[in-house]
C-alpha cells in the first residue's frame, strides 16, 4: 500500500514539475501606470594595469538615485538624477565632489512603446573627467529586451543591432549583441528572472595612452541578470558585469572590469521590491 502511495506522490510531483516547465507568462513593462518611479543606480569600475611584473587597480564608483516620470502622451520616460556620490582613485576629494555636482540634477529620456522603455538615443550624458563613462550607456546596458508573446522557463531569444554612439571624440558605430534566457518563474507567477550574455563594441582609434588610462570601457563582453514584477509590469532590479579586451601599450597592459546595478526603490506602502536580491522563487 505504501508503495502505491509513493508512486502516486511521485506522479503528482512530476506532473507539477512538467506543468511548471510548460507554464507560460507574458513579460511586459508598463511605466505609464504611475506618475513617478524611483530607482538607485550603482556603477563601479576597476582599471587593471599590468606593467611588467606588477599589477595595480584604479577604482571608480558612482552612485545615484533616479526618478523616472512618464511625459507627453505617455510616449517618453524622463529620468532625473539625484543624490550623486563619486569615489575615484583617479582624483582628489575636491575633484570627486565637482564631478558629482555636474551629474546631480541632470536628466535623460527614453522612449515608451506601449509603456515599455526603449533606448532610442545614445546621446551622451557624461562629464569630461570620467571620459567615456555615460549615464545613458549604463542604463542601456541594464535595460533588457523583452520578447514578444508569452514565454516559459528555459526559453531563449537574441537581439542585435548597430547604433550610432556619440562620444567626446565624435560619433562612432556601436554594435550590440545579446543572448537572453528566462531562468525561472516564481510559483505564484509574480516574479520572473532572466539572464543574458552580451557583446558591446565601439571603435575608438587614435586614443593616446594617457587618455586611455582614464577611459571607462566602450567595448568588450559581459553578463547580465534581471528580475521582473510580472503583475506590476516593472523592472525590480538588474545587474551587468562587463570586461574589456586587454589593450597593449608597450610593456603595459590595460583592461577594465565594470559592474552596474539598478534597484527599484519601493514607496513606504509598496512591498513589491522587498524580495531578497539573491532570492529566486
Amino acid at each position: 500500500m505504501k508503495q502505491k502511495h509513493y508512486i502516486a506522490l511521485a506522479v503528482i510531483l512530476a506532473s507539477i514539475a512538467i506543468s511548471g516547465a510548460k507554464r507560460k507568462t507574458a513579460l511586459k513593462l508598463d511605466y505609464r501606470q504611475k506618475a513617478s518611479w524611483h530607482y538607485s543606480l550603482h556603477y563601479r569600475s576597476d582599471c587593471v594595469i599590468v606593467d611588467k611584473d606588477s599589477t595595480s587597480k584604479i577604482r571608480t564608483s558612482v552612485f545615484c538615485a533616479l526618478e523616472a516620470s512618464p511625459k507627453g502622451k505617455g510616449d517618453r520616460l524622463t529620468f532625473t538624477v539625484d543624490s550623486v556620490s563619486v569615489e575615484s582613485q583617479f582624483y582628489n576629494d575636491e575633484k570627486q565632489k565637482s564631478i558629482a555636482e555636474k551629474l546631480d540634477g541632470g536628466s535623460f529620456g527614453v522612449a515608451l512603446i506601449d509603456g515599455c522603455p526603449v533606448v532610442d538615443t545614445l546621446t551622451t550624458f557624461s562629464v569630461s573627467e570620467i571620459s567615456e563613462w555615460d549615464m545613458v550607456i549604463q542604463f542601456a546596458k541594464l535595460l533588457p529586451d523583452i520578447p514578444v508573446g508569452p514565454v516559459r522557463k528555459g526559453i531563449k531569444w537574441e537581439r542585435s543591432g548597430v547604433f550610432p554612439l556619440m562620444t567626446n571624440i565624435g560619433k562612432v558605430d556601436c554594435e550590440v549583441y545579446r543572448a537572453y534566457r528566462l531562468d525561472s518563474l516564481s510559483s505564484d507567477g509574480q516574479r520572473a528572472h532572466i539572464s543574458w550574455r552580451f557583446r558591446y563594441a565601439a571603435l575608438t582609434r587614435g586614443v593616446p595612452k594617457s587618455q586611455m588610462m582614464k577611459r571607462v570601457p566602450v567595448s568588450g563582453k559581459g553578463r547580465g541578470r534581471a528580475a521582473f514584477d510580472i503583475k506590476g509590469k516593472f523592472l525590480l532590479r538588474a545587474l551587468v558585469q562587463f570586461k574589456t579586451p586587454v589593450a597593449n601599450y608597450g610593456d603595459t597592459q590595460v583592461h577594465w572590469l565594470e559592474t552596474t546595478s539598478l534597484e527599484y526603490l519601493p514607496e513606504p506602502a509598496d512591498t513589491s521590491g522587498s524580495e531578497n536580491p539573491g532570492e529566486k522563487k
